[in-house]
């Protein structure tokens, strides 16, 4: 899935179709800025088989975050930022993600989401957020074997030397919306998306 700019020509036209203002897009610009914030996460995380949040509206570049995910190995946890902030906390806590890819317009609500150390990267340039080497120092420690992975009740800060390290081939984490009771992760994998799109792609010959 993240080789999909990889396959397109680079002076392609696109429309952002995201922006309230249409404006026009390139290839070769989604390919550039995937990599940019790929390299981001690379740099100041551990992100290979760890969960990665993305807060951000819809926009080009919230889906050139998604695939900046996959491309360093990691797992897209998609944030809402109209979801309540209670909310997104408890996903956050849950989930014990390694990095926050953040729109500029939402770094106000990652500073009160209690994610002590866990690196947070700008969406629109690639920049770290609010953070310093030391706070960095233990991000990507892999959970101990027999460590919980169950929410924590106690309201401790989530921290990036705690993040969850998954299963090789997963994708993407879902939260359900909690309206039965409390919100559960639900893990997909990469081989299903590919084939859910797969199944979009015209048949040759098929009238």
């Amino acid at each position: 899935m993240d080789g999909v700019c990889d396959q397109r020509h680079s002076g392609t036209a696109l429309i952002d179709a995201t922006a309230p203002a249409a404006r026009s897009l390139t290839f070769d610009w989604l390919r550039r800025h995937t990599s940019l914030l790929a390299d981001a996460l690379q740099r100041h995380a551990s992100p290979r088989q760890a969960v990665v949040g993305l807060l951000s509206e819809r926009s080009a570049e919230q889906v050139c975050g998604v695939f900046a995910i996959w491309r360093a190995g990691g797992v897209y946890l998609p944030l809402d930022p109209t979801d309540p902030e209670s909310r997104l906390a408890c996903v956050v806590e849950d989930a014990r993600p390694a990095a926050l890819l953040v729109a500029a317009a939402c770094e106000a609500a990652t500073s009160r989401l209690h994610t002590v150390g866990v690196p947070r990267v700008q969406l629109e340039s690639g920049r770290l957020l609010g953070a310093t080497s030391s706070s960095l120092a233990e991000n990507g420690r892999t959970l101990p074997e027999g460590e919980s992975t169950t929410r924590s009740t106690s309201g401790s800060a989530h921290s990036a030397g705690g993040c969850r390290r998954l299963m090789a081939g997963c994708c993407y984490l879902l939260y359900t919306s909690g309206s039965t009771g409390e919100s559960k992760g639900v893990l997909g994998s990469r081989a299903g998306l590919e084939a859910r799109a797969g199944c979009g792609t015209p048949l040759p010959n098929r009238k």
